[in-house]
């Protein structure tokens, strides 16, 4: 499937630039569903970036950050880049999989 049209990349850059000039300190909850849109986009060294930064940034991946990134490239059927995403998380943040995250894995 072809990545979506680029105005939804362009709102998620705009929203994640203003909230760091207005100096809000963003966690998980708001860079997961930017790393979705990253994905969508199949903009994997900004999400590498992203992963790299996140404890200088003062926040770590979760359950809900690994299964709705894995799910992303699973709906592309992309079972390569979810693999990948999947055991960088689980290496790196050692990120305990449940079953629903397990679903998502299995559907890439």
């Amino acid at each position: 499937a072809a990545p979506p049209d680029r105005a939804g990349l362009l709102w998620a850059d705009e929203v994640l630039e203003w909230s760091s000039r207005k100096g809000l300190r963003l966690g998980v909850l708001a860079y997961a569903p930017y790393a979705r849109v990253l994905e969508a986009y199949r903009l994997s060294k900004r999400i590498d970036r992203l992963l790299l930064d996140c404890d200088r940034n003062g926040w770590r991946p979760n359950e809900v950050f690994l299964g709705g990134i894995v799910n992303v490239a699973a709906e592309r059927r992309d079972w390569q880049r979810a693999d990948k995403l999947w055991r960088t998380l689980i290496d790196r943040f050692q990120i305990v999989p449940n079953s629903m995250l397990y679903g998502a894995r299995a559907k890439a």
